[in-house]
């Protein structure tokens, strides 16, 4: 496997990467990670973790993190690349917020899938691949699902970190 070096916010981050996995891209790792902010001590909830580069970046930045993806490439990349980077952390399999566990997290990250696939495409594609890319509809609708459940994991004072694609109908 191909390890690469990231630097967020000071931050170093190795990453082995898994072709069935969504690698890490410009928008939603350097874009959205520069901006995320975790006080020591906050609880992190990573939705659609991937490598597990943004639950990586908390855990380093003193989240207690819990980090999901639905696919188990996903989760076996993550639990790797934690390990690799010496970071605590919780990651498992889970479509979205259907395992988490029901509480109030302080700050909740969420890069999901919002690429429009043609039929095509998602006809010839391996699961994995269309799982990790199509954000459903007008390629927004895995976003509006998961903007919509985030609200009962959160308090008023909770922040959510999510990229929106200009791509999708959003």
């Amino acid at each position: 496997m191909k390890r690469e070096i990231f630097y967020i916010q000071g931050k170093e981050i190795i990453i082995c990467s898994n072709p069935l996995v969504f690698h890490p891209s410009p928008h939603g790792t350097k874009g959205l990670g520069e901006n995320i902010k975790i006080s020591k001590g906050e609880s992190v909830l990573d939705i659609g973790t991937g490598t597990g580069i943004l639950a990586i970046l908390a855990a380093k930045m003193g989240g207690k993190v819990l980090a999901v993806d639905i696919l188990d490439d996903a989760v076996g990349c993550a639990v790797q690349n934690a390990l690799l980077n010496k970071t605590d952390m919780l990651v498992f399999k889970s479509d979205l917020f259907q395992k988490v566990p029901k509480r109030k997290y302080d700050v909740i990250i969420a890069n999901v899938p919002q690429e429009l696939l043609s039929p095509k495409i998602i006809k010839n594609s391996r699961p994995e691949i269309v799982i990790g890319m199509h954000g459903l509809g007008d390629g927004s609708k895995l976003l509006i699902k998961t903007l919509k459940q985030a609200k009962e994991f959160m308090k008023s004072t909770s922040r959510l970190y999510v990229v929106v694609y200009t791509m999708s109908g959003w």
